[in-house]
């Protein structure tokens, strides 16, 4: 398994994977079973790699813009959803319903970055 399928798995599977140092941390803990937790162990280096190279779409914070960005933070509105439930989001459905909206507060991204850590 390549790093990048690993990554994909765990998406998949839900879990979050981040580089803590040279360690590597994963939530949820119960998402994983044992089988995967040792593929973690054995491509322990190229998974630490490829986190710190890893780049998302996140819009700037205060801006509307957005960037490819490897400082990018979990959006506060949609908790890295993409989209909301909520009225200020949602399009308005026949008879006063709320739909599923993209999140104006990451434009869709499910991250949000600091001006100053865009150069």
């Amino acid at each position: 398994m390549t790093a990048t399928q690993i990554l994909c798995e765990l998406e998949r599977r839900g879990v979050r994977l981040e580089a803590v140092g040279e360690r590597l941390r994963y939530r949820p803990k119960d998402a994983i079973p044992a089988e995967m937790v040792e593929v973690l162990r054995a491509h322990k280096e190229e998974l630490l790699q490829a986190l710190r190279e890893l780049k998302v779409k996140a819009r700037v914070r205060g801006q509307d813009a957005v960037i490819q960005s490897t400082e990018a933070d979990v959006c506060f509105h949609c908790k890295g959803k993409k989209v909301c439930h909520c009225a200020l989001c949602a399009i308005p459905a026949p008879r006063m319903r709320w739909a599923d909206g993209q999140c104006r507060a990451c434009l869709g991204t499910g991250a949000l970055a600091w001006p100053e850590r865009v150069q």
